[in-house]
């Protein structure tokens, strides 16, 4: 009889332990991002690269990126990207200074579309038609493309993070180096602007924050972080999570969402694709 409730007992408690773990891991098989929806269409990027202290920027500058974001509202995000330079104080961040480097931004204001500068400034000068001319050509060009990849994703508040979960598909076969970056805006911040007549108290619209970081690394990466590499295949989908550290006087409820997946070409990146929650 003891023999027998020895194994009892024993049986009893490989039993329980076995609940145990079948109820901690009742939650596998869910894939990461399954709730996610990726957009099967291309959406240019457009950045205004700007300055606080800029006079040009407040005046015509401010009057061509409204026309801009107006002429293709559906089919662009728009970034006001603030980096440290010579017209620099308010709105600052590392990101936008990497991206005006990497992109040869050394004007402002400078409209680029795709990672590319869109410039006519002969003898000196600022041809504003053209140069809008020239972004809205970009970005029908891109919408009129076939889409290869896109990126779609989610947004939640957690304590004094903004996490931003994402995935990427791709819709044609690739081949190369592709990154993914996440990047944060924020929308009304009300700041002054040299040039414009409601100076110290103006709205700015789509202020860069900075990029997120993915989570388990300890900083972000401007051109993000790498989700193929080689030949990928059509349908292939990467799941990947960012985190960004909300700001002091940042307004979580006016936060938006940029994604781009970048293809790399040796040192620089190639833009593929955007989505936005604009």
């Amino acid at each position: 009889m003891k023999k027998l409730s020895l194994l009892t007992l024993f049986l009893a408690v490989i039993l329980a332990v076995s609940s145990c773990k079948k109820e901690e891991n009742k939650g596998d098989g869910i894939e990461p991002g399954a709730n996610i929806t990726v957009p099967q269409k291309n959406l240019a990027l457009v950045q205004k690269h700007t300055g606080s202290l800029c006079g040009p920027c407040g005046s015509w500058g401010w009057a061509a990126f409204d026309e801009i974001m107006s002429t293709n509202s559906s089919n662009a995000a728009f970034v006001a990207a603030f980096s440290e330079n010579f017209v620099a104080e308010l709105f600052i961040t590392q990101t936008a200074t990497e991206e005006d480097n990497a992109w040869g931004v050394t004007g402002y204001p400078t409209f680029t579309a795709n990672g590319v500068a869109q410039l006519d400034r002969p003898g000196g000068s600022v041809n504003v038609p053209s140069e809008k001319a020239k972004v809205k050509a970009a970005v029908d060009a891109h919408v009129a493309a076939p889409v290869q990849a896109n990126t779609g994703f989610t947004t939640a508040v957690s304590g004094d993070q903004f996490v931003i979960e994402t995935k990427t598909n791709f819709f044609a076969e690739g081949n190369g180096d592709y990154y993914v970056s996440v990047y944060v805006l924020e929308d009304n911040v009300v700041g002054k602007q040299s040039g414009h007549p409601q100076t110290p108290n103006v709205t700015h619209h789509h202020v860069l924050r900075g990029a997120a970081t993915l989570s388990g690394r300890a900083s972000a990466k401007t051109f993000g972080e790498k989700i193929a590499s080689g030949t990928v295949a059509a349908g292939t989908s990467v799941y990947k999570k960012f985190i960004f550290d909300i700001g002091e006087n940042h307004n979580t409820a006016n936060y938006e969402v940029v994604t781009v997946i970048w293809k790399k070409n040796g040192t620089k990146y190639a833009f593929v694709n955007a989505n936005s929650n604009q």
